[in-house]
């Protein structure tokens, strides 16, 4: 009656496995693999900024004697800007476009006020400032996608060249 008595209760621990085993299977549930690429927004504030930028500015007061541009003017390398009553006449040192010409022929401009910009403005990135849980998600390298507030449903594409973390911020 002992073997008995075992045999069934080995076969109540099997009877019970097989039931506690069929219903585990039963409540797993089942996913679909779906493949893309993963997208993650990070937001921040920033300056387009050009490589190339030039500023005619004075050491000593002068006065404007020529001025051969205007703000909005596109320059060659080498053409002339600006001549001044000390015989001085400044050259752009690039191809750009002319941003700023605040005085006229005949003002007197003081020594280091900017009297003519310069911007290549094929040449630019953007300088983004990001707070650090956002940093931390950025590497070199990555693709990114840059829209801007002023210009709402258009997106540019690009790519993170350099990471900076200011250690006094």
């Amino acid at each position: 009656w002992i073997v008995a008595s075992l045999l069934a209760a080995v076969l109540a621990i099997f009877a019970v496995g097989a039931v506690w085993f069929q219903q585990a299977d039963n409540s797993a549930e089942t996913y679909r693999v779906r493949t893309g690429n993963i997208v993650e927004a990070v937001y921040g504030l920033g300056t387009v900024t050009a490589n190339q930028s030039y500023q005619v500015k004075l050491g000593v007061t002068g006065t404007i004697s020529a001025l051969y541009v205007t703000e909005g003017d596109t320059v060659e390398k080498g053409k002339p800007l600006i001549g001044f009553d000390l015989g001085a006449t400044f050259k752009a040192p690039f191809s750009g476009t002319v941003t700023s010409v605040p005085f006229k022929v005949g003002e007197t401009v003081y020594s280091q006020t900017p009297i003519v910009t310069l911007i290549n403005l094929k040449d630019r990135y953007v300088l983004v400032s990001l707070e650090q849980e956002s940093a931390l998600r950025v590497r070199a390298g990555q693709n990114a996608r840059i829209s801007f507030e002023a210009l709402r449903g258009q997106t540019y594409q690009g790519m993170v060249r350099s990471l900076y973390s200011d250690p006094q911020n």
